[in-house]
């Protein structure tokens, strides 16, 4: 027989890097499979602050673990820490701390320059000109649909219009 002294280690994480797309779960990858792996172990901050981890989940083999929280979307830096509470099944804790990470980049597009007449009459059509502006930190890519409402409120009530274009 033989005795497993050799410590737990992480050997991945994913994503990594910058991405452009939404974040709602990091998988680890550990060296080999790995217990009591929980969401206290975990302290993950964004742009705006902390961010609980709400679960942690054994996937899709015994050493790949998700931990999992509310899906974030703000562009910037999220970084991540894993304390050594978890241990492999012989008993051998994490060898170190690991530090990881990750960025988003997301696209932000906004209506600029929008043209419209300074009146109009009930039940005739109207034409209304914009263009688009990306405020984001990423390239927007693909297509996507715009949408004009009509108020007099700066905040949007309920009983706004959607425009609808011919």
């Amino acid at each position: 027989f033989s005795i497993d002294l050799t410590p737990l280690t992480i050997l991945s994480h994913s994503p990594d890097g910058g991405v452009n797309d939404v974040v709602c779960a990091v998988e680890v990858l550990f060296s080999e499979p790995a217990v009591d792996f929980a969401p206290n172990d975990v302290v993950l901050a964004g742009p705006s602050g902390p961010i609980a981890i709400d679960s942690v989940v054994n996937t899709t083999n015994p050493e790949t673990f998700e931990f999992r929280f509310a899906c974030q979307s703000a562009s910037g830096d999220y970084n991540f820490d894993i304390g050594t509470g978890i241990f492999d099944e012989a008993g051998n804790a994490l060898d170190a701390p690991y530090v990881g990470g990750f960025s988003i980049a997301l696209a932000d597009l906004s209506p600029m320059a929008l043209l419209i007449p300074s009146n109009g009459v009930s039940g005739e059509q109207i034409a209304v000109n914009w263009t688009v502006e990306n405020n984001g930190t990423s390239t927007a890519t693909g297509t996507w649909t715009d949408r004009i409402y009509l108020s007099n409120y700066p905040p949007l009530p309920v009983h706004s219009f959607l425009c609808v274009f011919l």
